[in-house]
């Protein structure tokens, strides 16, 4: 058997070639059971102590990507100044094709009911129960996939105790405080648009939305209307949709609060077609009203009904006829006196 010379004070003489292999382990063992202190390469600021396996070059996803970029770009990059002849490119071209030919039937079948970009890869073209043509590839059709896959609440429905619990336990749990921690969790994952960078009326236009089903306070004539057309859908494109009377555009333009505009006073139903054509009419400029803001203001005032917003209504009509207006100011509703 060879004999190895290795010059370590632990191992100052001749060793076999098993002596060796152990002699590895002993140093590899020694440099993995240490710590090391990580400091990023981009910044520089220190990331924590990790074991050799898990050392870390970065800080940060962000700076991981500077990196990755700096090394793979210009001359850092190993294929740097290196190009392909109009020949090689032929030849992978023709390898590329004759492989995707021979192996196309292997490919769809690994790869059945995948996303690839904007177009799925469809496994199946017909409905393995009723044999209709199915566009997405799946087993079952639409229909046919109720009866094989079925839900613990499949046929039943809330009672209204349990109902009132589910509302009471999500009032109790989407506080205002709770929404702010929300909304700065997912601003900072990158999941939400920041407040201060969404356009202001996008802003007034959901705060303006309707806070309740408006339907169960309609008066008479617009729920014969409703029970008639039926609500708006893609499989009803002749339905209702609920109004404002007075738009959110022009409310946005005067400075009108937003609370104001999701009253039941202001809200009617509208037939899709209608809806569109009004929306229509008012961004070119014409005078289509089908309530003026100071008849809105008196209906407000008046209101008779239960509304759980009907006092805030009040003193933001009375504001707005001091002269308050408002006006949105990176996400927040800030308050101008006009005089």
């Amino acid at each position: 058997m060879k004999t190895l010379i290795i010059s370590d004070p632990h191992f100052n003489h001749n060793i076999d070639f098993i002596d060796f292999l152990h002699y590895i382990i002993y140093i590899g063992g020694a440099i993995m059971s240490k710590t090391i202190k990580c400091y990023c390469v981009i910044c520089n600021k220190f990331i924590g102590e990790f074991y050799y396996k898990h050392a870390r070059k970065t800080c940060s996803k962000e700076h991981r990507s500077i990196l990755t970029s700096r090394n793979s770009s210009g001359s850092n990059n190993a294929n740097y100044g290196k190009t392909w002849s109009k020949k090689q490119k032929e030849l992978s071209s023709i390898r590329s094709k004759k492989w995707h030919e021979e192996h196309k039937e292997d490919f769809l079948q690994v790869n059945k009911s995948r996303q690839f970009g904007t177009r799925q890869v469809p496994s199946r073209s017909k409905c393995t129960n009723c044999n209709k043509p199915n566009a997405d590839g799946a087993k079952y059709c639409t229909k046919c996939k109720s009866l094989f896959y079925k839900s613990n609440m499949l046929g039943k429905k809330h009672s209204v105790k349990t109902k009132e619990i589910i509302s009471k336990k999500s009032s109790a749990k989407f506080t205002d405080e709770f929404k702010k921690k929300q909304r700065a969790l997912f601003e900072k994952k990158g999941y939400w648009v920041p407040l201060n960078k969404v356009k202001p009326y996008i802003i007034y236009n959901r705060l303006a939305n309707w806070s309740k089903k408006m339907f169960d306070l309609l008066s008479t004539k617009e729920l014969r209307l409703l029970k008639e057309k039926g609500v708006y859908s893609n499989n009803n494109t002749t339905g209702v949709v609920r109004d404002h009377k007075y738009p959110r555009y022009l409310g946005f333009i005067e400075g009108v609060h937003p609370i104001i505009l999701r009253h039941p006073c202001n809200c009617q139903l509208l037939t899709h077609k209608d809806n569109i054509t009004k929306g229509f009419k008012i961004r070119k400029g014409l005078s289509y009203k089908s309530i003026l803001l100071d008849k809105l203001f008196s209906n407000i005032k008046k209101y008779k009904k239960v509304w759980h917003e009907q006092q805030l209504c009040v003193e933001a009509v009375k504001l707005y006829e001091s002269g308050e207006r408002v006006t949105i100011k990176k996400g927040i509703i800030t308050k101008e006196v006009s005089l």
